[in-house]
């Protein structure tokens, strides 16, 4: 329960900040820079591979034991992740 609201208030944070910077203005910045959407671009295809390379790393961790268990394999969410998580989110 703590790891999910951990989780939860990473992404409404995240959220939150968004339609602010939405608010104030953020799309006539990028009509003004457009190599300030393809950078966003870059950064979020970047995180992409950032979390595959995580995932396919723990799929090949090496354990001791056969059976894994997995309360201690994966690592609680942070806050940051829900912020990351929602931010490279290209439904947001």
């Amino acid at each position: 329960m703590k790891c999910t609201l951990k989780l939860m208030i990473g992404v409404n944070t995240n959220i939150m900040l968004m339609e602010l910077v939405v608010g104030f203005g953020m799309n006539e910045f990028i009509k003004l820079y457009l190599k300030a959407l393809s950078t966003l671009r870059y950064i979020g295809a970047a995180y992409l591979v950032y979390l595959a390379y995580k995932f396919l790393r723990t799929l090949f961790k090496k354990t001791d034991d056969d059976d894994r268990n997995f309360e201690t394999a994966i690592k609680p969410y942070r806050i940051i992740d829900g912020v990351m998580l929602e931010s490279t989110n290209p439904k947001v």
